[in-house]
């Protein structure tokens, strides 16, 4: 008697599901949600698109440097300076990965000690 009440409150379920789905607010409410994905999608490749466009500036402007050297405009000082490189950020360890390896340790010394 007991397996048969999950699968009769399951086929309730669905019915009730089927019902909503055929209404007419309920299709609005899926309209408006994929208009919010597509907006919310196009806004994110733009995002792609400039962060892509502001690293190739960079790579380009770390290969311009030799080829400025040689151009007439550089040697006459009327070219822009090249941008300063930023040092690189240290490495940090994540807390994490400490405590995962003091753990680690830890179970090795165990062993070690049996």
């Amino acid at each position: 008697m007991l397996p048969i009440l999950p699968f009769a409150a399951g086929i309730v379920t669905g019915m009730v599901a089927l019902r909503l789905f055929k209404s007419d607010k309920a299709k609005a409410g899926l309209t408006k949600a994929r208009g919010g994905l597509r907006e919310v999608t196009l806004n994110s490749l733009e995002a792609i698109e400039s962060v892509s466009a502001r690293a190739r500036g960079r790579l380009a402007g770390e290969a311009a440097p030799v080829a400025e050297e040689a151009s007439p405009l550089t040697q006459a000082g009327s070219a822009a300076p090249a941008p300063k490189k930023r040092a690189p950020a240290a490495r940090r360890r994540t807390p994490g990965a400490a405590k995962t390896a003091a753990r680690a340790s830890a179970a090795a010394a165990k062993d070690d000690a049996s």
